[in-house]
């Protein structure tokens, strides 16, 4: 899905004194959007290596392009 907040949110938290260490994006692949949120999430990896924080990306086969969802071999290539 695509981002509800960007970095400057992220760094309004960290200015205002909220310990961020890092940031989470989820991906969706076979889904109509999975190449704006491939991009996206790229984006926001390389944005919070620079600022020293853990980015974790959460992906999982979901949309029109995928048959089954629970596939173990579409799982394993997911992850």
């Amino acid at each position: 899905s695509l981002a509800m907040w960007d970095m400057d949110d992220v760094m309004s938290l960290v200015h205002n004194g909220i310990n961020v260490v890092g940031i989470g994006y989820t991906v969706y692949l076979g889904s109509e959007h999975e190449h704006e949120m491939l991009t996206e999430a790229a984006t926001f990896i390389r944005q919070a290596h620079e600022l020293g924080m853990l980015a974790v990306v959460w992906m999982y086969p979901r949309g029109q392009a995928v048959t089954d969802e629970k596939d173990p071999q579409l799982i394993a290539g997911a992850a």
